[in-house]
C-alpha cells in the first residue's frame, strides 16, 4: 500500500476532509471578508461584479457574482479570485449574504460536501 492511500484511509476513518478541501475553505472565508468589508481598508483586491458591469442588479444567483479576470498568461490564471470563482460564483443566496464570518462558515460548511 503507497503512503497516498494510508492518507487517505487515516482520513476516511477520522472522518477529516483533505488538506485541498481544508485550504479551499479558508480561501472561500478570505473572500467572504473581502466581498463584505471585514477587512482593513489597505486591503486592495481588484473584483469585478457582474452585476456593476451589466448595470443592474438581477443576476441568478447572488448580487455578489464575480467576473473572471481576463489572463494573458497561466500564471494568473491560479491566482487567488480565479482559483475561487467558479465555487463563489455556485454559492446560494443565503450563504453569501451571511451577517457574520462565523454564519458564513456554519452555512458553507451546509452547503457543500467536503469529504
Amino acid at each position: 500500500m503507497t503512503a497516498f492511500g494510508l492518507y487517505e484511509e487515516r482520513l476516511r476513518v477520522l472522518q477529516l476532509p483533505t488538506l485541498r478541501c481544508r485550504q479551499l475553505r479558508e480561501d472561500m472565508i478570505q473572500l467572504y471578508k473581502y466581498v463584505n468589508n471585514k477587512y482593513d481598508t489597505n486591503f486592495v483586491l481588484q473584483l469585478q461584479y457582474k452585476s456593476m458591469l451589466e448595470k443592474r442588479y438581477y443576476t441568478r444567483g447572488h448580487r455578489y457574482k464575480l467576473v473572471p479576470q481576463l489572463c494573458k498568461y497561466d500564471l494568473r490564471k491560479h491566482f487567488f479570485v480565479n482559483r475561487l470563482l467558479k465555487l463563489w460564483n455556485s454559492l446560494p443566496d443565503d450563504v453569501v449574504w451571511a451577517c457574520s464570518v462565523s454564519s458564513f462558515k456554519r452555512r458553507l460548511d451546509l452547503n457543500l460536501v467536503w469529504f
